[in-house]
């Protein structure tokens, strides 16, 4: 019953816009075009259109150093130690974790 009086009064309301002589119907070029404008209005420089080449560029210099940090060598003796000191886990456990961890970093990067 509620869905269609929401339905009736949505077609009404369409039916005012239309006398009225208001379009309802959205273009998509003109929408798009109003975005873009809106967003070089701003002033929000990661926002811009013709900012985003920056941007990507931006975003693969750090996801290269953030690789690069990865892929540095870590003190496995230092890791177990830091491990066997500050978890319940016990010795064995902590060789079989560093050991798995190494094997999956060195597949990672290669």
């Amino acid at each position: 019953m509620i869905g269609k009086g929401a339905s009736g009064l949505a077609d009404a309301g369409g039916n005012v816009f239309d006398k009225l002589g208001i379009d309802t119907q959205l273009d998509n070029k003109q929408l798009q075009g109003d975005v873009v404008a809106a967003l070089k209005k701003s002033g929000i420089p990661s926002l811009q259109p013709d900012n985003s080449d920056a941007v990507i560029k931006e975003l693969i210099g750090k996801l290269k150093k953030h690789g690069e940090a990865i892929s540095q060598d870590i003190d496995q003796d230092a890791l177990k130690k830091s491990l066997v000191e500050n978890t319940d886990m016990t010795r064995q456990q902590v060789d079989q974790i560093v050991k798995i961890w190494s094997r999956r970093k060195i597949k990672l990067l290669s």
